[in-house]
């Protein structure tokens, strides 16, 4: 009796195999649809509202213009000094934006923020730290407003069911990118010298916001707006 339930199972058992594995790929092709759906509706925003963030991150290990490495303590001071910008950007990010509107707020820290790394290879060897400091005082200010304002008008704009494909498919493009571009500030940093490598990250910094400004976004300055300037169309959008 047992001998032939254990052949009955042995015959089920690649039944059994072929559904999961038909269960399995309908999984991968729903997160796959879900995936698209969400940067489908996401795109539009993503295109306009991330213009240059961290585009040059992470690197004044050396005074720019000296070519004379700083010290642990010279670093954590200059990262200190300028990490105050965060707390600035976070406190005037609403005040800012209803000042001036919603798109000329995401292009403005844009271009503010890109255009604050110039002043690392600018930074004579005398004044390191104080050029750094205010590059990265400038980026933090600008980082924090334009997060917030962009997260804010995404969310504003997305139906409740596909924020978290929105948001997703949001994160998924914009850090995706950063192993890249870690790879090759590496490699012009090897190839061409830390200087020069510099150099090059802060003038891409400094011009990621043009297709922004190029975009719908430059007219949006409320929510309403956003909605007839981008041509978003959704169940929700508050007043």
């Amino acid at each position: 009796m047992e001998v032939k339930r254990h052949r009955r199972l042995r015959r089920l058992l690649p039944d059994v195999e072929l559904v999961r594995r038909r269960a399995a790929g309908e999984t991968l092709r729903a997160l796959a649809a879900d995936y698209g759906g969400g940067a489908h509706d996401a795109w539009p925003l993503l295109r306009a509202s991330r213009g240059g963030e961290a585009a040059a991150r992470g690197g004044p290990k050396r005074a720019a213009g000296g070519g004379e490495d700083l010290s642990p303590a010279e670093i954590g001071l200059s990262f200190s000094l300028g990490n105050a910008g965060w707390l600035v950007g976070a406190v005037t990010a609403t005040r800012i934006s209803t000042r001036f509107g919603i798109g000329p707020t995401l292009i403005g820290t844009a271009a503010l923020g890109g255009w604050g790394f110039l002043l690392i290879p600018l930074a004579p060897t005398s004044m390191a730290i104080l050029f750094i400091s205010m590059a990265l005082f400038v980026f933090g200010v600008c980082a924090v407003v334009n997060n917030i304002v962009a997260i804010s008008l995404s969310q504003a704009v997305t139906p409740d069911r596909l924020l978290g494909r929105m948001t997703a498919s949001r994160r998924f493009a914009v850090f995706g990118v950063i192993p890249l571009g870690s790879l090759t500030a590496g490699a012009l940093g090897s190839s061409l010298g830390l200087h020069t490598a510099i150099w090059i990250c802060a003038i891409g910094a400094s011009v990621a916001f043009l297709p922004m400004l190029l975009s719908p976004v430059r007219s949006v300055r409320t929510l309403k707006d956003a909605e007839h300037s981008l041509g978003l169309i959704h169940d929700q959008i508050p007043a």
